[in-house]
């Protein structure tokens, strides 16, 4: 069984997906998947994904990923995503 794939977005070096897990889990009901290089990033998201905010959240992955080589670069963009839309 293959997951399946809600939204996606594709830069140079960097592949962003949402995808509907496999097996459910509770008030989740996207993963965002990140790939690049060789790596494989499945997380969840603080903020909520849809239409809307699908653009918002890879534009601040993608942003942070040539800015900040740090081991949590996906969660600290995803946080700083969720304060600017909660501001």
């Amino acid at each position: 069984m293959f997951p399946q794939v809600k939204f996606h977005q594709e830069y140079p070096d960097l592949i962003i997906t949402a995808e509907i897990p496999v097996i459910p889990i509770d008030d989740c009901p996207l993963l965002l998947v990140i790939r690049y290089g060789e790596e494989r990033e499945v997380v969840t998201s603080p903020v909520e994904i849809t239409t809307e905010s699908f653009p918002l959240i890879c534009g601040a992955i993608w942003d942070r990923y040539h800015t900040d080589p740090s081991h949590f670069w996906i969660m600290e963009a995803l946080g700083q995503l969720s304060l600017k839309i909660k501001a």
